[in-house]
């Protein structure tokens, strides 16, 4: 077996070691405090969201790629589609919702999808202008959500706890999407 690597294991013999320089480790070492020391005094639009779930995020800026985030937005926006046409499916027909503010949940949620759908595709130019337009549809959404989540609470009155259910976990998927964008960008989010 020894054979089969006997030209590979001749290669690596006859190949000058290479030492790295003196000073690598204090180089390295000052990298990281430098990094440190920046992540800490963030300011911006979403630095909020990154100091409340800094504990969640797994993946360092610059991990995810823009195509992953684009597809991150698009996938979303197929779930509001589906979610918008079951929903548009369901209330045809039906009298008592014609009155309320539920009635118009359906187009609300086909907005949204298109809006995703979107900024999934408009991700991809990689521009400054594209990620401008990206970021305020994320704060679009989340204002969204809560002013809907409002409403519904006023003109339905549901139970307190399952409309503060419906903002949170509407809103995760804004949070969601913020996080990847960060971590598709890093530090340019926060211009």
């Amino acid at each position: 077996m020894e054979d089969d690597y006997r030209e590979i294991i001749d290669i690596i013999k006859r190949d000058t070691a290479v030492s790295p320089p003196d000073d690598f480790t204090e180089t390295v070492m000052a990298r990281i405090s430098r990094a440190a020391s920046k992540a800490g005094h963030e300011s911006g639009l979403f630095s909020f969201l990154k100091d409340f779930l800094a504990g969640f995020e797994a993946v360092p800026a610059g991990s995810i790629t823009i195509r992953e985030c684009s597809f991150y937005f698009s996938l979303i926006g197929v779930f509001y589609l589906v979610l918008g046409a079951v929903l548009l499916a369901g209330f045809t027909g039906n009298t008592i919702m014609k009155t309320t503010w539920l009635r118009w949940q359906p187009e609300l949620i086909l907005i949204l999808a298109i809006m995703f759908l979107f900024l999934g595709y408009n991700l991809r130019r990689k521009g400054e202008a594209a990620l401008k337009a990206v970021k305020n549809g994320i704060i679009f959404y989340l204002c969204l959500v809560v002013i809907n989540g409002m409403s519904l609470q006023l003109s339905l009155k549901p139970p307190l706890f399952l409309n503060m259910a419906f903002i949170f976990l509407s809103s995760l998927f804004g949070v969601i999407l913020a996080l990847a964008l960060h971590n598709t960008f890093g530090d340019k989010v926060y211009l």
